[in-house]
């Protein structure tokens, strides 16, 4: 069976040693520092980019654990068990688009409340999601606003 990002994470002595959030707390405290040094710090926020313009979307592809398949690639049938428990437990799900290759994460709004990811339902599952996306930082997201399963193969380029 292939190992999966949940069960790593739980085996390591690392994060067993340290205290919850501390290594999380130590690297976001020496990266807002590199940004000072090295003058990122801007008091004016740039404007986004067209690039970063949210822009209505459809995408085709597998629906996939965005942890487990950015370290190991792991996607499909075989890797569905545990890319639900790490779903489950938190983990991002995304849309492999089978067009451009990109992995889409789904952005959720939570300001009120927990909601469940639209995307559960349809892990390891080719499907056609549409909604907004946005690409920032080199990072592509997708705002859900309906997702349909497709059936059959994807087709080949």
């Amino acid at each position: 069976m292939q190992a999966c990002l949940l069960d790593h994470m739980r085996r390591s002595p690392r994060a067993e040693a340290s205290a919850p959030g501390a290594s999380r707390l130590t690297f976001v405290r020496a990266f807002a520092f590199a940004l000072l040094v090295l003058g990122g710090f801007s008091p004016v926020a740039a404007a986004p980019s067209a690039s970063d313009a949210p822009r209505d979307s459809v995408l085709r592809g597998e629906v996939v654990e965005t942890g487990c398949f950015v370290i190991g690639g792991r996607r499909g049938e075989v890797h569905k068990p545990c890319a639900l428990a790490c779903a489950r437990a938190g983990q991002d799900l995304g849309v492999l688009d089978e067009q451009t290759k990109s992995l889409f994460v789904v952005v959720q709004d939570l300001s009120g409340g927990p909601q469940p990811n639209p995307l559960l339902d349809h892990v390891a599952t080719r499907v056609e999601v549409r909604g907004t996306t946005v690409e920032r930082g080199g990072v592509n997201g997708i705002v859900v606003r309906s997702v349909k399963t497709l059936t059959g193969p994807a087709p080949r380029r």
